[in-house]
């Protein structure tokens, strides 16, 4: 099992979308928690504005969704601004959809690259 722990501050160490252990990742206002097929842990991080993804197989935290300032259709997960994060699902195919609260979106996450020899990359579209 990880231990994630609740910071209400940011460590200068430690940003909130660092990719590291996840036992040492700073999470503003953990709103909601979903998991996929394969178990790993998607934190809707509503106070940095980002969805985390934890590898349950590493216990690796890393950025999922937003930490950019890109509002544009169908460009990289991590490229996107999510404004007011609130919550996330995962669907049976591995789908990601996330609403978002400020913004009035619905976005929906797919798998775009998904070779042994590639880095995953993913693509976001707005739905609503």
């Amino acid at each position: 099992m990880i231990q994630v722990t609740h910071s209400p501050t940011h460590s200068p160490t430690h940003s909130p979308t660092h990719s590291g252990p996840a036992t040492s990742a700073t999470i503003k206002y953990p709103h909601d928690v979903t998991l996929d097929t394969s178990g790993n842990v998607f934190i809707v991080d509503r106070g940095n504005s980002v969805v985390r993804k934890i590898t349950t197989l590493t216990g690796i935290i890393s950025t999922y969704i937003g930490d950019g300032g890109n509002d544009d259709d169908g460009g990289a997960a991590t490229a996107v601004k999510v404004d007011d994060p609130c919550y996330g699902r995962v669907d049976s195919a591995n789908n990601f959809y996330l609403s978002e609260f400020d913004g009035g979106k619905i976005r929906k996450v797919t798998l775009i690259t998904a070779t042994p020899t590639a880095i995953p990359r993913y693509a976001v579209n707005i739905l609503l």
